[in-house]
């Protein structure tokens, strides 16, 4: 069952916040959780997903899993990390993830290593970068918020996380909304 980051997300993309999810997990509790809350999205898992895809920018929400949906044929045969996979496939696979990962933040492996990836090949700073963590960073995952600049929040947990960058949001719309006077 989803949990509460889950659909937090899902209302974070419900108001527009987030359009784009990238995620290593390969289980379908982000869509359950985005279907509950009657948002639509695409699913991008594989390599033939992407070459069908909507461009991001016209689709509501895209969900990009990068190690593939457990429920997916194409991938268990097709998955840049299937050991059936030969090598070539695996490149092509690969700069396909690459490009579409980098497109979604204006511009596959395992863990974090597959997100470092997909994101090292990002030019675009139009989007600042958050790296949220709960263990501390890796080395990879060090490197890359030293490219990027990118903003670290530590020692908190996704289901911490999420509802206060919520609460967050919804104070920024509060001081933004334009006062009523009498008179």
């Amino acid at each position: 069952m989803p949990g509460k980051a889950h659909h937090t997300i899902a209302e974070l993309v419900r108001r527009g916040a987030i359009k784009v999810i990238l995620t290593t997990n390969f289980d379908s509790l982000i869509e359950q959780a985005l279907d509950q809350a009657s948002v639509p999205y695409q699913v991008l898992s594989t390599e033939s997903a992407i070459k069908a895809r909507k461009p991001l920018h016209h689709a509501g929400c895209t969900v990009i899993k990068l190690h593939g949906d457990y429920k997916s044929l194409d991938q268990k045969t097709h998955s840049p990390n299937s050991p059936a996979t030969g090598r070539q496939h695996r490149k092509s696979s690969t700069r396909s993830w690459k490009t579409l990962v980098c497109s979604s933040t204006d511009g596959q492996r395992t863990g974090i290593k597959a997100l470092v990836a997909a994101l090292q090949g990002r030019q675009s700073r139009r989007y600042p970068l958050y790296w949220s963590t709960l263990y501390g960073l890796g080395t990879a995952a060090g490197a890359l918020i030293e490219q990027h600049g990118a903003a670290v929040i530590s020692d908190v947990t996704a289901d911490d996380f999420f509802p206060d960058l919520q609460q967050r949001l919804e104070s920024l719309d509060a001081l933004a909304a334009p006062q009523l006077r009498r008179g």
